[in-house]
C-alpha cells in the first residue's frame, strides 16, 4: 500500500486543526492584547470554527474523517485582519451556521416543520442586525423547492412565521417605546442596492474579494464536475451552500458599502466548498493546486498585514 503523501496527512491529520488554531491565535496577537473587540472577535471566531467542524461531523460533508472545514476557515479568515474585531457581522455569521444546522436536519424528516421554523427564525433574527440578510431566506426557499424538496404548504407557513417572529417581538417593544416608525425607517435605510463602484473601495477589500471569490469559483466548478461522488444527501446540502454563495457574491457586488459584513459571510460560506475541493480533488495537479491555494492565501495575508496594496494600486 502506498504511503500517504504530505497533503493527505494534512487533510486527515488529527493535529491539523489544533496546530492551525494555535498558529492563528498567535497571529491574532498582532492586533494587540488590550483591545476588548479583539478578544471578542477571537472568541467568536473560535465558536464559528467549532460549529463548522460540528456541521461536517453531523452531515458527513467531506466523506472522509477530516477537520478541514474548520482549518480552511481559520486559514482564510486569518488572512483578513480587518475583519477580526468584534461587530454584528459575527452574529450574522453564527446565525447562518445555525440555520444550516436546522435546515439540514429537516432533510428526510417526515415532521420537519419545527426545524424549518427555527432555520428561518435565525434568518429573521440576523436580518434585524443587517436587514439585507433577509435575502438568505430567498436562497433557502429555492433550496427547499429544488434541492431539499421539502417545501410544502405547512413548511411554507412554518418558515414565514419563523422569519416574522423576531420582528413581532422587537416591533412590539418599539411600539411600546413609541418609536416604531423610526425603527422601521432605520430598517428601510439599510436597503441600498447600487451599481458597483469598485474604484471607491479600499484595495485590501478588492484583493480579499478577488481571492475568496476566485478560489471559491474554482471549488464550485470542481464540485459541479465531481458531485456524483457524494451521496444524494451530501449533494443537496452542498447545492444549498452554493445557492447561498451565489447570493453572497451578488451582495458583495451590489452592496459593496457593506463589505465588512458580506466578506465575513463569504469567507464563512466558502469554507465548506474550499475544504471539499482541497481535500477530495484528485488528479495530477491536485497536490500542486493545494499548495498553490495555500500560497495565495498566505500572500493575501502578507499584503493585508503589511499594507502592501498601496504599492500596487492607487485607489482613493
Amino acid at each position: 500500500m502506498a504511503r500517504p503523501n504530505l497533503r493527505s496527512r494534512i487533510v486527515t491529520g488529527t493535529f491539523t486543526l489544533p496546530a492551525v488554531a494555535t498558529f492563528v491565535a498567535l497571529l491574532w496577537l498582532v492586533h494587540g492584547i488590550l483591545d476588548g473587540k479583539f478578544w471578542a472577535g477571537l472568541g467568536a471566531t473560535a465558536v464559528i470554527t467549532y460549529l463548522l467542524v460540528e456541521l461536517n461531523n453531523r452531515n458527513a460533508l467531506l466523506r472522509i474523517r477530516s477537520r478541514m472545514m474548520g482549518c480552511t476557515f481559520l486559514v482564510l479568515y486569518s488572512a483578513l485582519p480587518f475583519l477580526h474585531d468584534w461587530d454584528v457581522g459575527y452574529i450574522v455569521a453564527g446565525s447562518l451556521l445555525m440555520s444550516y444546522f436546522t435546515l439540514f436536519a429537516s432533510y428526510g424528516e417526515s415532521r420537519n416543520s419545527g426545524r424549518i421554523f427555527y432555520a428561518f427564525a435565525f434568518v429573521g433574527l440576523s436580518s434585524l442586525f443587517y436587514p439585507p440578510y433577509a435575502l438568505v431566506a430567498l436562497a433557502f426557499f429555492i433550496s427547499m423547492l429544488f434541492q431539499l424538496r421539502i417545501l410544502t404548504v405547512r413548511n411554507f407557513w412554518a418558515s414565514l412565521f419563523g422569519y416574522v417572529l423576531p420582528y413581532w417581538l422587537v416591533g412590539a417593544w418599539h411600539l411600546w417605546q413609541g418609536d416604531f416608525m423610526a425603527w422601521v425607517a432605520s430598517l428601510l435605510q439599510s436597503w441600498h442596492f447600487a451599481l458597483p463602484h469598485f474604484a471607491e473601495l479600499p484595495a485590501h477589500v478588492l484583493g480579499a474579494f478577488a481571492v475568496v471569490a476566485g478560489l471559491t469559483f474554482i471549488a464550485m466548478m470542481h464540485y459541479k464536475n465531481t458531485a456524483y461522488n457524494d451521496k444524494i444527501k451530501g449533494r443537496m446540502f452542498f447545492y444549498t451552500i452554493i445557492t447561498v454563495e451565489v447570493l453572497l457574491l451578488l451582495g458583495c457586488v451590489f452592496l459593496s458599502s457593506d463589505h465588512d459584513i458580506l466578506l465575513r459571510l463569504l469567507a464563512l460560506n466558502s469554507a465548506p466548498l474550499l475544504a471539499h475541493h482541497l481535500s477530495l480533488a484528485r488528479g495530477r495537479g491536485s497536490d500542486i493546486w493545494f499548495y498553490t491555494s495555500l500560497c495565495i492565501i498566505i500572500a493575501l495575508g502578507i499584503f493585508n498585514y503589511f499594507g502592501l496594496w498601496s504599492n500596487l494600486f492607487n485607489f482613493s
